[in-house]
C-alpha cells in the first residue's frame, strides 16, 4: 500500500530535521576540539659554531601543551633531510615545571649523521600528536661544523707538517715527547659508553704512547687523565689526574703520588723537579722530585674567568719557565740552578687573542705556542694556529693553517719539532714517521 505524499513529505522533514540538529552539536564540537588543540612547544638549544666531536649534538626539549605528560617525538634535519627521530623524555634543567619531572629533553649525537667538517644548517622539529604534523621548534634552525682532531707533527727544518694515525678515533692531547724523540706520550679522552653516547658524559681514555717508527700506539697501564710529562732520562712520566701529579714508569706499573692538588707538569732539564700549576692559588711551584722540596715561582689572577691554562714549561737551558695567565696572554720568569725566581715575570705576548700552551725550541730562544687566528667572534670560522715568537718577545710569526680549537702543543727540546693536536682533515695514513 502506498504512503500518502503528505506523510511521506513529514518523513523527509523529520529527517532533515534530525541531520540538522545532529550537524548543530557535533559542528562546535569539532570546532572547539580544533581550537582547542595546540602544537607542540620547545626549544633547539645546540649553539651556532664549530664542534669538537664529543659536542657535536643537537638537543633541547619539547612538550605538548594539551597533555604535559605526552612524551613529543622530534626529528633532526640537516639542510633539509632527516637524519635522525627521538622522544623527548629525556632530563632537562631548568624545566620551570614545563613537563612534569622535567622529562621533556631530548639529545641526538650527529657525529655519525652528518659529513664532518662542513656547516651544516640543522633543523629540529616536533610532532603534533592530533594532527601528526611537524613544527619547528625555537631557535631553530642554527649551523653545526663538526671536526675531531689528530696527532700532528711538524718539522720546521722542513717545513712538513706529518699525521700521526693512532689508531684513536678523537686526538692527542698535551702531546709529551719522548727525550730520544722517536715515541709521543698523550692523554685521550672518550665517551663512557661509546655505543650509547651521552652527552657530557665524556671521561678520560688513558694515557697513550706512540711510536713514530711504527705507528703504534699502546696504552701506559696504571696511568691516565691529561696533561703528560715524560723525564729527560725516559725512564718516567709525570701526569695529573683528580688526585694530583703523579710519576708512573713509561712502559706502565705503579703510579706514585708526587704532589696533591698540583697538574700540569713539566721536567726541568737535569730531571730534578717538576713544575707545575696549582690551581688552588693560582700559583706556579717547583718541586724537588727525590725531597719534595717545593719552590714557589710565581702566581696570578687576571681579571674574568679563571681557565686554569698556565701550563708552565721548563726551558732547555734551564734558565727560564714560561706559562700562561687567565687573561690568554704568555709570560716568562727566569729561575736560577735551583728553580728560584729571579725578578719578576716578562711579558711575552699580549693581544686580544688568546695564546696558550706554549713550549721552547731547542736553543730556548724561541717560544712555540697556540693562538686564535680569528678575532672576528664567528664560531663556525674561528680557529688556532701555531705561532712562534722571539722568548724576549715581539712580533708573532704563524706557522700553520688552521690547526682546530684548542690545540695543545708539545716540542722536542732536542729538536725542532712540534706535536700538536691539528683538524683531521681527511688526510691519508700513508706516513706515520716525521721526516727528519
Amino acid at each position: 500500500m502506498r504512503q500518502p505524499l503528505m506523510s511521506r513529505g513529514l518523513m523527509n522533514l523529520t529527517l532533515k530535521y534530525f541531520i540538522l540538529t545532529l550537524l548543530a552539536m557535533v559542528v562546535p564540537l569539532l570546532s572547539r576540539a580544533s581550537a582547542t588543540n595546540s602544537l607542540p612547544q620547545g626549544s633547539h638549544d645546540g649553539a651556532d659554531q664549530s664542534q669538537h666531536s664529543p659536542a657535536c649534538w643537537a638537543f633541547g626539549f619539547a612538550y605538548d601543551p594539551d597533555n604535559l605528560n605526552a612524551k613529543v617525538r622530534v626529528r633532526v634535519l640537516s639542510d633539509g633531510r632527516e637524519v635522525a627521530q627521538a622522544t623527548a623524555n629525556g632530563p632537562r634543567q631548568d624545566y620551570s615545571g614545563v613537563c612534569p619531572g622535567g622529562n621533556c629533553g631530548f639529545e641526538i649525537y650527529l657525529w655519525d649523521r652528518i659529513t664532518r667538517g662542513q656547516v651544516h644548517t640543522i633543523t629540529v622539529q616536533a610532532q603534533d600528536a592530533q594532527t601528526r604534523r611537524w613544527v619547528n621548534l625555537s631557535n631553530t634552525p642554527r649551523q653545526l661544523k663538526c671536526f675531531t682532531f689528530e696527532l700532528k707533527v711538524l718539522n720546521l727544518d722542513k717545513g712538513t707538517v706529518t699525521p700521526i694515525f693512532t689508531g684513536l678515533l678523537d686526538y692527542g692531547f698535551v702531546p709529551s715527547w719522548s727525550p730520544s724523540g722517536d715515541k709521543i706520550a698523550f692523554a685521550d679522552w672518550s665517551f663512557s659508553n661509546p655505543q650509547h653516547p651521552v652527552r657530557g658524559d665524556w671521561t678520560s681514555a688513558g694515557l697513550h704512547v706512540v711510536d713514530l717508527a711504527t705507528c703504534q700506539t699502546q696504552i701506559v697501564e696504571g696511568a691516565e687523565d691529561s696533561a703528560p710529562a715524560w723525564s729527560p732520562d725516559g725512564q718516567t712520566i709525570a701526569f695529573a689526574d683528580w688526585s694530583g701529579i703523579n710519576l708512573i714508569p713509561a712502559s706502565g706499573g705503579v703510579r706514585q703520588l708526587l704532589r696533591a692538588g698540583a697538574t700540569q707538569p713539566d721536567w726541568s732539564p737535569d730531571g730534578s723537579r717538576i713544575v707545575f700549576y696549582q690551581e688552588s692559588d693560582s700559583s706556579v711551584r717547583t718541586i724537588d722530585v727525590s725531597t719534595g722540596a717545593e719552590t714557589f715561582v710565581t702566581s696570578f689572577v687576571a681579571p674574568g674567568p679563571t681557565y686554569n691554562w698556565a701550563y708552565p714549561t721548563w726551558s732547555p737551558d734551564g734558565r727560564g719557565i714560561a706559562f700562561n695567565n687567565d687573561a690568554g696572554d704568555i709570560f716568562k720568569i727566569a729561575v736560577d740552578a735551583q728553580a728560584n725566581p729571579i725578578g719578576m715575570p716578562v711579558h711575552v705576548t699580549a693581544n686580544p687573542r688568546q695564546e696558550a700552551d706554549a713550549c721552547w725550541s731547542a736553543d730556548s730562544r724561541n717560544l712555540f705556542f697556540h693562538s686564535e687566528v680569528s678575532i672576528s667572534a664567528d664560531p663556525l670560522s674561528e680557529h688556532f694556529d701555531l705561532w712562534a715568537v722571539s722568548a724576549s718577545g715581539g712580533r708573532p710569526i704563524r706557522l700553520t693553517d688552521i690547526t682546530g680549537q684548542g690545540v695543545n702543543v708539545g716540542c722536542w727540546r732536542k729538536g725542532n719539532r712540534i706535536a700538536y693536536a691539528g683538524i683531521n682533515n681527511g688526510s691519508g695514513g700513508e706516513s706515520c714517521r716525521p721526516k727528519r
